[in-house]
């Protein structure tokens, strides 16, 4: 089997790539001037607001982006089911939104925060925004390229506006509040789209349908609970223990790795996630062997990314100013990064989600769990004792453990 039978993915993976590379010049245009600007303080703020509304964001979306994802599609043509879905999941999402608000209250009231407090309630629309951008719905129904392009615009109608009114460290609020605007931008569209195209209709949801939703969902959401320990709340936690200048250069260099790893993995899985879902069912032979071939891919521009990494970092680091020279050590140390990562979602995501079955789900679930708790072991006593290099450390090894695990269970289940 050849990947060029799967013409359609394969140009919709090269538009949304596109698309993809697009909605990252204007971040990549403002990033280095936000660092810049607010200097390693500052973009600290901005730095720990931001991966304190992502975990948020991971119990706002609790799994759906895969759950509600799969069930549309497999839904395809059933008009009333997809109505039922779409009702369910916002229920469930809004319900989680409510947890999250008060979550973020007694959060910025802990006096350790307590710096961090004006800025985060700034960037809390961010979560706002996912709860109700709805991509779930779009990537179910097969229309990815609509919403990216519903994100591109939003970015560049906003993002821009940093250049005009954010000038120094005294602005870092106001840089909070455009980043933010973003998500709130993209929801509003989104919702308008999909009311103007009838893409569904909202329904009251019954208990038994909410109940399932939440319970299909859950071991995703507990897996990306636990991955968010070490892509998002790894700042929170060396924010405890050090500076807003060494929290800056943590979440800068982390930025600047996982902009590059996502350019090229979101697309690919946006792409191909529905197709894999629906090709499972038809013929899995077929669908194994497309997962395989996608690895490989993966593997190979992944490894592409961490040598320009390592090459670049100084290059990069000179840009970004003397506040910032200690990310050029962990830009390397973060190199190898964007393979573990690849390689690890293809087989998680292709393979054990798309592919497998509730059990399959536990394993996935089960790796995170794991991953999670070794890492919460991992970053308290690095953080504390070696700041940023320590929080890396822990990052790379919680990464390799995942990794580790997803092959072996996706090398399992695809002999069985």
């Amino acid at each position: 089997m050849r990947l060029l039978e799967y013409k359609n993915e394969i140009k919709d993976t090269l538009w949304l790539t596109i698309l993809q590379g697009l909605n990252y010049i204007a971040p990549l245009l403002v990033l280095p001037y936000l660092m810049v600007v607010l200097g390693a303080d500052g973009y600290g703020k901005i730095g720990f607001a931001q991966s304190f509304c992502q975990y948020l964001m991971v119990i706002v979306d609790f799994g759906f982006n895969y759950t509600a994802t799969k069930r549309i599609a497999i839904a395809a043509g059933n008009q009333k089911e997809i109505d039922s879905i779409f009702s369910s999941t916002i229920k469930a999402k809004t319900i989680l939104l409510f947890g999250c608000t008060l979550i973020a209250i007694i959060v910025s009231f802990l006096p350790r925060y307590a710096t961090y407090r004006g800025v985060i309630y700034v960037m809390f629309p961010m979560v706002i925004g996912q709860c109700y951008s709805f991509f779930w719905l779009f990537q179910g129904l097969g229309k990815v390229r609509v919403i990216s392009i519903v994100n591109l615009i939003a970015k560049f109608s906003i993002l821009p506006l940093t250049f005009i009114f954010v000038r120094d460290f005294n602005d870092v609020i106001v840089a909070a509040w455009i980043q933010s605007s973003v998500y709130v931008l993209t929801a509003i569209i989104s919702i308008f789209i999909i009311y103007r195209k009838k893409m569904a209709c909202y329904i009251p949801a019954s208990k038994e349908e909410l109940k399932y939703s939440f319970s299909d969902s859950f071991p995703l959401f507990i897996s990306a609970a636990a991955t968010s320990v070490y892509t998002a709340l790894f700042v929170v936690i060396l924010a405890y223990f050090s500076t807003e200048a060494i929290v800056g250069n943590y979440a800068a260099a982390e930025k600047i790795m996982r902009v590059a790893c996502y350019l090229i993995w979101i697309p690919l899985s946006q792409a191909f996630f529905p197709k894999i879902s629906r090709l499972c069912v038809e013929n899995r032979e077929k669908a194994i062997q497309l997962v395989n071939r996608l690895m490989l891919l993966v593997a190979l521009v992944m490894s592409a990314i961490g040598v320009i990494l390592i090459v670049s970092s100084s290059l990069i680091i000179n840009f970004l100013g003397e506040s910032y020279q200690n990310c050029e050590h962990l830009l390397k140390m973060m190199a190898f990064v964007p393979l573990i990562v690849g390689i690890s979602a293809c087989c998680g995501q292709f393979g054990l989600i798309a592919m497998g079955s509730d059990a399959q789900k536990q394993k996935f679930r089960n790796i995170y769990l794991i991953a999670g708790c070794v890492a919460l072991l991992l970053v308290f006593p690095l953080s504390y004792f070696y700041e940023d290099e320590g929080t890396t450390i822990a990052m790379v090894m919680s990464e390799a453990i995942v990794c580790v695990m997803m092959i072996y269970s996706y090398v399992k289940m695809i002999k069985e």
